[in-house]
């Protein structure tokens, strides 16, 4: 689910001529079978697409978007085909990261080999040097990702740790004819939900947990969508 390939500092004097597209296209992310959301967007994209969660060490929220390596999410003109577009999305090809030398100073780096990078793009530096607006709204939006980002890590592992995630895969045929499509995931299993504590259960209804598992489990019911999207 990676779409940066060479991440390198933004520099002021090497990059001062670069340039932004602002076409819109998503075509760099056609080959992404998931994309990583954050918790304040599920309720936008759980409505058209499955949400679940990653079956890592640290389990994140992800959006399925493919299936039988067919990325249904993004037409044939670059477009999301919902009114929503997911956050990790909308920041590439630029990313935030820290220091060794100082964990509380943040740099941006950037995909310099991005197909948004173009000659006839919105400048990132004024003639001065000096970061143009684009490039301050766009480290503010970083920013308040990956602040949002880290809460969405420290829920997701809040329901991960409480045991009531299992595996599951998306598959077609039974026996030899079986043939998985989508696996690597984790949804809620509802019975062990409900065999939590009343006060777990009371403490999660308050933090809007309980909130986000109904949007997780009901939009489990979209995984039909994509195999309808991909057969279009």
């Amino acid at each position: 689910m990676n779409l940066y390939k060479d991440l390198i500092l933004l520099d002021k004097e090497k990059h001062k001529d670069l340039k932004l597209s602002l076409s819109g296209d998503l075509f760099f992310a056609k080959s992404l079978p998931a994309i990583p959301l954050l918790i304040n967007e599920i309720a936008l994209v759980g409505n058209t697409f499955p949400i679940v969660f990653t079956a890592d060490k640290e389990p994140g929220l992800v959006a399925l978007v493919s299936i039988n390596n067919k990325n249904v999410a993004i037409n044939a003109e670059g477009k999301w085909i919902a009114k929503y577009v997911p956050a990790y999305l909308k920041k590439y090809p630029f990313a935030l990261a820290t220091t060794e030398k100082d964990s509380l100073n943040r740099v941006v780096l950037i995909d310099e080999e991005s197909p948004l990078f173009s000659d006839t793009g919105v400048p990132l530096f004024e003639e001065n040097g000096e970061s143009s607006k684009i490039l301050v709204n766009i480290i503010d939006f970083l920013s308040s990702y990956e602040q949002t980002m880290q809460v969405t890590k420290e829920t997701a592992a809040i329901i991960s740790q409480s045991g009531i995630l299992e595996d599951r895969e998306i598959s077609i045929g039974e026996g030899k004819e079986k043939r998985v499509l989508i696996k690597g995931f984790k949804v809620v299993n509802k019975e062990k939900l409900h065999d939590l504590s009343d006060e777990v259960l009371a403490e999660w209804v308050r933090k809007g947990i309980i909130t986000l598992i109904d949007i997780h489990l009901k939009s489990l019911e979209n995984i039909q969508l994509l195999f309808s999207l991909a057969k279009q």
